[in-house]
């Protein structure tokens, strides 16, 4: 059929089954593929939506929107620094999903004009400890 793809391609290949991530979304449970996918993004995005009362805005309207858009935007910018190859890093999932979590982050945005440049929070507390080692010849 003219593609690059050959018959040992399909026989080499293995499937890598994982567990999906999971929150709850007003009452139903929304399932996504574990990172490395943008899944992990989504969920995050509907937890901060969740720490919000969105239920007093129309569906499209400017408020309703404005609440998506930059709870996607605060997502995002954790995803761009959290989301990675698990087989390399370890992903604070828990604690990016957390109602903690998503509640501070909710927190950042104006409910009348946009962020400016949202950046990734922190989802696990940091004592900020740092080791140093002198060694000299004796």
């Amino acid at each position: 059929m003219g593609g690059l793809m050959t018959m040992d391609d399909l026989v080499s290949h293995k499937s890598v089954i994982t567990e999906p991530i999971c929150v709850k979304y007003r009452d139903h449970s929304v399932f996504e593929v574990p990172p490395p996918t943008q899944g992990l993004a989504a969920l995050q995005g509907l937890s901060i939506l969740e720490s919000l009362d969105v239920s007093v805005d129309e569906p499209l309207s400017i408020s309703a929107l404005h609440k998506q858009i930059e709870a996607m935007r605060l997502a995002f910018a954790d995803a761009e620094k959290f989301i990675c190859d698990p087989s390399f890093r370890q992903i604070p999932i828990q604690q990016l999903l957390s109602r903690q979590y998503c509640l501070e982050r909710s927190q950042l945005f104006s409910s009348t004009k946009a962020m400016t440049g949202p950046s990734a929070g922190k989802p696990m507390p940091s004592s900020d400890t740092v080791q140093f080692c002198a060694v000299d010849s004796e």
